[in-house]
């Protein structure tokens, strides 16, 4: 399970294409892909180095001006999906 004290990164034989500022990952070993929206889009550019998903949480939190307990609560779930579907590295 994912947790604010997690560090993750992006899985790096995961294929990227971007269209229109939205991206899809391929994940060439299962032959699927997954489409992000703009903000989960924005959220995996900043996956492309380890970090821990409590400064994640912050770093969005000051962009997007919003609530930081959705933010935090949205970014939770959208790593959970991704490390489920294998396109996320939980970093020891």
């Amino acid at each position: 399970m994912i947790t604010l004290a997690t560090v993750v990164r992006r899985k790096p034989d995961v294929m990227t294409a971007e269209f229109d500022g939205e991206i899809v990952l391929m994940d060439l070993s299962a032959g699927a892909y997954f489409g992000l929206n703009a903000t989960s889009s924005d959220i995996w550019r900043h996956l492309a180095e380890p970090i821990r998903v409590e400064t994640l949480c912050q770093t969005l939190a000051g962009e997007y001006q919003g609530d930081p307990a959705v933010i935090e609560s949205d970014i939770l779930a959208l790593l959970q999906t991704l490390e489920t579907r294998a396109l996320l590295d939980v970093v020891p």
